[in-house]
């Protein structure tokens, strides 16, 4: 599950010999450690594997997906112009952590949010007030208003 190095049955002869730094390296993991390198790494890595905008962590979320709920704008940007699809899910994470600048983004993109999922986030006492309404004010610019019926 966590690609941790196999042993055939777990002794206490050899319970301290588990190797759990050593990890099966997924395309999400060498997606993620390219950013280290720089944007031109990036680049390379998913113009020779287009796939690996694919890849998914242990949780399920694609690359961009991380991103987005980490609230990185600028890898966000590269990964959408390399041709990352985004998952309409990630919208509502971010709308539910307060990331304005990051739903504008993503509605900017083109991603069809779930209204009634939506709906329940910007009533979210957890925001603040003021926030909830540019929310609702910036869904609706970009035709989705969000009123609750």
């Amino acid at each position: 599950f966590h690609g941790f190095k196999r042993v055939s049955r777990v002794t206490k002869e050899n319970l301290f010999s588990i190797d759990v730094t050593t990890r099966d390296r997924s395309d999400f993991d060498r997606l993620f450690d390219a950013f280290l390198d720089g944007e031109d790494k990036v680049r390379a890595m998913i113009a020779d594997n287009p796939q690996l905008l694919r890849a998914t962590n242990y949780s399920g979320e694609t690359i961009i997906h991380w991103f987005i709920v980490e609230n990185d704008i600028e890898k966000v940007k590269l990964l959408y112009a390399c041709g990352a699809e985004i998952n309409p899910y990630a919208l509502v994470e971010a709308l539910s952590l307060g990331y304005e600048m990051m739903c504008e983004l993503l509605l900017c993109f083109g991603v069809k949010p779930s209204i009634d999922s939506c709906m329940r986030e910007v009533l979210n006492p957890r925001l603040p007030r003021k926030l909830r309404h540019r929310l609702r004010t910036m869904f609706k610019a970009y035709g989705y208003p969000l009123i609750q019926t």
